[in-house]
């Protein structure tokens, strides 16, 4: 939330809708109640699933939208935080929040294709709203701490950086889940690269 706290103005909190209600979606409602009810209000959520909707309103006290497209409406609605899956729905549910006037954050990954998120920096700066991809890993305290050493150049010149982790979610979403994660931080220590390779290993 970090990112979104230049919306702020004159002491007025900004009015939240999430679109999802898993696990990530209903983390991102804690984080606003419990740790930034000073600066936003969450207000509703969004999801096909009608069971998972109730459940979900019910613990927070708010809205529930069936239908993206009445949520999506709400004009109360500044921020909309886009945790939903598959993967493949991020693209679409963005673009249709930016155009409709809303200021988005988006879980990782951002969506599947490099021409969806040029897509959806190029409507983000159509419209002139914040656009953000959420990328908790930033904020873990060992790399954090790896960071630091970096930075203050405690191991010299490094030629060599291996990252990885060490449990799957799965072939399919392997790439998706923690890869995005482990590329964001490297980016994020190292910035883009000269040149890259991809290698797939098949291992029984």
């Amino acid at each position: 939330m970090g990112e979104m706290v230049q919306l702020v103005k004159g002491g007025e909190m900004i009015k939240v809708g999430i679109v999802g209600c898993g696990f990530g979606a209903k983390y991102h409602g804690k984080v606003i109640v419990e740790n930034f009810s000073d600066k936003f209000k969450l207000i509703a959520f969004c999801d096909i699933n009608k069971e998972k909707l109730e459940k979900t309103c019910s613990e927070f006290n708010v809205k529930g939208y069936i239908d993206f497209n009445q949520f999506i409406e709400n004009r109360e609605i500044e921020l909309v935080v886009i945790a939903t899956r598959p993967h493949s729905t991020h693209f679409p549910l963005t673009i249709i929040a930016l155009k409709s006037g809303k200021n988005v954050i988006v879980e990782k990954p951002m969506c599947i294709k490099s021409e969806e998120a040029k897509e959806m920096i190029k409507t983000r700066n159509l419209t002139n709203k914040i656009l953000t991809i959420h990328q908790s890993r930033r904020w873990d305290i060992d790399f954090l701490n790896i960071k630091q050493i970096i930075e203050e150049g405690k191991l010299g010149k490094l030629k060599i950086f291996k990252s990885y982790y060490p449990y799957s979610f799965g072939e399919i979403d392997a790439i998706y889940e923690w890869g995005s994660h482990l590329i964001d931080q490297i980016l994020y220590l190292f910035g883009l690269p000269k040149k890259s390779f991809g290698q797939y290993t098949l291992s029984f």
